[in-house]
């Protein structure tokens, strides 16, 4: 990072920061009245807020703003169209806020499987996290997310036979991990749903907020994972700011580095 140099051109672009492998990104900061959920990538697949919407929705989250999604009342979900993939190599991830009154086996993203919650309290893992393929298959996977508090949910999936699958949830800075070693999905639908899933059984829709949901056709590694979730449950941890060092010219440097 540098600075004190006002003759420095530059060319930022909001689109551009997302590498090709990044498919559908959605912030959650406009306006949901609109009825657009803006997609941040180069591909720009906007996406429609299916419900009730107005600017009462639009709250406070983990990294910036959020929707607040309700689901048992006015049914609010986002439908977007799902990139074309050649098999089923993913990663999914998103900060998710599950609230008390969310319904068993309420979705989280779906796109033929998908992931959902079992909100039920009466089996297994209270607000489990759980696979779900194309039918009522659902892997129970032990690991749950918190009740009215911020939590991080990824999905890689590496394509092969076996679709092998580990599914990551992070709270309070403890990032854990589920390995699924079975066939878990075996193809993909036109549409991409989140928080309402369309499978196993009847439409559930999520309540709560979701923020950073994003989409990629790469099976991402659990270090880039594990990086992304520190910093963005906290950031002041996970960088140091050193002192300024002069540079070239009239630049000032201020040196930046991980933590």
């Amino acid at each position: 990072m540098y600075y004190g140099n006002g003759s420095v051109e530059t060319s930022p672009s909001s689109v551009g920061v997302w590498g090709i492998n990044y498919e559908n990104v959605y912030h959650m900061t406009h306006e949901p009245a609109t009825r657009l959920a803006t997609e941040s990538t180069l591909n720009q697949r906007q996406g429609s807020l299916v419900g009730s919407w107005d600017s009462a929705d639009s709250v406070a989250a983990q990294i910036g703003g959020s929707w607040q999604f309700d689901g048992n009342t006015e049914q609010d979900q986002i439908t977007a169209s799902a990139y074309e993939k050649a098999d089923n190599t993913i990663t999914w991830s998103a900060w998710v806020r599950l609230e008390t009154g969310s319904p068993d086996y309420a979705g989280l993203f779906y796109d033929y499987g998908g992931i959902n919650f079992d909100n039920a309290h009466n089996r297994g893992v209270d607000n489990e996290v759980r696979l779900a393929a194309n039918s009522f298959w659902q892997v129970q996977t032990g690991l749950a997310v918190q009740e009215n508090g911020w939590s991080y949910v990824a999905l890689s999936m590496n394509g092969n036979a076996n679709n092998e699958t580990t599914l990551y949830v992070g709270n309070g800075g403890t990032l854990q991990s589920y390995d699924n070693n079975s066939t878990f999905a075996a193809g993909f639908a036109s549409t991409l749903r989140i928080c309402n899933q369309t499978c196993c059984g009847p439409t559930r829709f999520f309540v709560g907020r979701i923020d950073e949901a994003r989409f990629a056709s790469v099976a991402l590694s659990a270090d880039w994972i594990t990086t992304e979730y520190n910093n963005q449950y906290d950031p002041t941890s996970f960088y140091t700011v050193g002192s300024e060092v002069a540079g070239g010219g009239t630049a000032v440097v201020l040196q930046i580095s991980q933590a």
